[in-house]
């Protein structure tokens, strides 16, 4: 998060404790090559498939310098915040 000088711009704050009860910590970046972007962590999503289920699923994105990042595909995405919103009543 350091290298996409990224800062918290929801609570909780980025704490272990928070993480480990289910919360998502919302992140914005500053890094130029990242600048505006959010990335939000998530330590436990409920009502979606297993792991080796959205493993299988996921999207790849090969950057130009050839780091290769693995990303929840887009439906598995929006099942997901869909059901953490709805949880916490948003």
């Amino acid at each position: 998060m350091a290298e996409l000088q990224a800062e918290v711009i929801a609570v909780p704050p980025f704490h272990l404790k928070y993480l480990k009860k289910g919360h998502a910590i919302h992140f914005r970046c500053h890094a130029p090559e990242a600048a505006g972007m959010r990335v939000d962590v998530m330590t436990k999503m409920r009502g979606v498939d297993t792991f080796a289920k959205l493993w299988a699923r996921r999207s790849t994105l090969l950057a130009e310098e050839g780091t290769s990042y693995q990303l929840m595909s887009l439906p598995d995405l929006v099942k997901a915040r869909r059901l953490s919103a709805t949880r916490i009543g948003r």
